[in-house]
């Protein structure tokens, strides 16, 4: 057993059954009267004033043009571990502006930049299409939303994963069919296999941002985690989606259900380093490569 393996399994045995609803949340996210005509830029309050607004757009290439690329920092501590368990007896809420699924049967685990770790109990998750956030100004077909809450204290942390038939792949994807996409609202759902969808995942490729809420009242207390190993979906799943929202002329005049990206404000984008690792194993590699030569030479 790891060393953060160990320490995952104490907090989430310390912190077994400790649920708490963060009610802000939950009674906006159970309210249908958010509207996406102007993607987000008729919101009032913290939602225009705010300087630490989601969604942003995520540099992956260091020779991209975006701004946001001069606060992009590396970190050989940024990680995150998730347990989950398996999904079942959910219920589909269907309040016009999203699908959203409540469900407090998983824990996610986070080291920061500053190797700092915490863990959080998942409260919900919801989909938005076309995706918030951008790589490089580019949106996804579908980002999921799994929003988590400190086991101590209301601090959250939204776990974002991507969807996208040309990226990931034009075929059907299990976890996006059991999710009940145009079915009525409290449609009732045997399985969600997310087990299934999470191990599949490479998590070599992680960013973390300080942000908000992507909707009223856009609270600025959400610490971002965007895993950048896009999924596949097939068109027909795509479509339905884009049924619902961005084809749909009632909904937003033909907008989806996503939010316009936010300036950055001089906030740091933190990526996990990978280069690190790597040469580590190289170094590794090394020094095993002369003990063998050196042991040949001394048998010679």
């Amino acid at each position: 057993m790891t060393l953060k393996r160990a320490i995952i399994d104490f907090r989430f045995i310390k912190d077994l059954g400790f649920i708490i609803i963060f009610t802000l949340v939950m009674s906006r996210q159970s309210l249908g009267n958010i509207h996406y005509n102007d993607e987000g830029r008729d919101w009032t309050g913290i939602c225009s004033t705010g300087k630490s607004q989601s969604p942003i757009d995520i540099p992956i290439k260091w020779a991209t043009e975006s701004d946001n690329l001069l606060f992009l920092k590396t970190s050989s501590t940024l990680d995150v571990m998730v347990s989950q368990k398996q999904m079942s007896n959910l219920t589909l809420k269907d309040n016009i502006y999203t699908y959203y699924y409540a469900f407090t049967g998983g824990y996610l685990a986070f080291w920061d930049e500053s190797n700092n770790l915490d863990t959080y109990q998942l409260l919900q998750f919801h989909v938005h299409a076309p995706s918030e956030h951008t790589f490089n100004g580019k949106h996804y077909d579908v980002e999921i939303h799994f929003v988590h809450q400190n086991t101590n204290n209301n601090k959250l942390v939204a776990f974002g994963l991507f969807f996208d038939s040309r990226t990931g792949g034009d075929k059907e994807n299990e976890f996006i069919t059991a999710l009940g996409v145009g079915k009525s609202n409290n449609t009732a759902l045997s399985e969600i296999p997310a087990l299934n969808l999470l191990k599949n995942l490479n998590f070599k490729e992680i960013f973390h941002y300080e942000g908000s809420l992507t909707t009223p009242p856009c609270s600025e207390v959400v610490s971002w985690i965007l895993i950048h190993d896009v999924q596949p979906i097939s068109s027909a799943q795509v479509k339905d989606f884009n049924n619902k929202w961005m084809n749909n002329k009632t909904f937003a005049g033909g907008k989806g259900n996503n939010r316009e990206v936010q300036q950055l404000n001089q906030r740091f984008i933190y990526k996990k380093d990978t280069a690190s690792m790597q040469d580590q194993a190289i170094i590794i590699d090394g020094v095993c490569f002369i003990m063998l030569l050196l042991f040949a030479i001394y048998l010679s």
